[in-house]
């Protein structure tokens, strides 16, 4: 069985499991379901001009005192309609845009687990059904087994014989 999560942001936020009679491996090197930061950040970011109307056409003032820059600097950022990167990750971040992109790479999480949860179910019960055959097959001892029972149970121990 094969379960594909593919993130809608980026090729990078994709991760196949090959889930196979006992084994569960993940293409990704990051432990299952925890993306690593490459996938989060996104590569091309909305331009100022994009991401102040979704955040409400906030003021020079409001926006300086989010991102601890001068005002002067946001008056001249939003004349060149660009900012460093750095702004523009925390403006996306408080938009519509990096809320929905945390939505999906919640949701994508929360599959792998689920995937992975039922896959580990699904183990356990076969395994559950091959003790119970085992079971009703025969008794057969233990190694270990102080009441000597099964079939080996015939040849006494003797302390010293060997």
């Amino acid at each position: 069985m094969r379960i594909y999560i593919v993130s809608s942001r980026n090729d990078h936020a994709f991760c196949r499991f090959d889930v196979t009679h006992d084994d569960a491996k993940c293409t990704h090197q990051q432990p299952h379901g925890i993306p690593d930061m490459k996938q989060i950040a996104p590569r091309a970011l909305p331009a100022l001009s994009q991401l102040l109307p979704v955040l409400g056409d906030p003021t020079p003032a409001e926006v300086a005192a989010y991102l601890d820059v001068s005002e002067r600097t946001v008056y001249h950022w939003r004349a060149q309609d660009r900012a460093p990167r750095a702004a523009l990750l925390a403006l996306f971040w408080e938009s519509s845009y990096g809320l929905s992109a945390l939505d999906a790479e919640l949701f994508n999480t929360a599959m792998v687990f689920k995937r992975l949860s039922e896959s580990q179910g699904l183990e356990m019960a076969n395994l559950q059904a091959r003790i119970t055959r085992l079971e009703r097959i025969g008794d057969f001892g233990c190694a270990n087994d102080t009441q000597r029972k099964g079939p080996h149970s015939a040849a006494p121990w003797v302390s010293g014989a060997f």
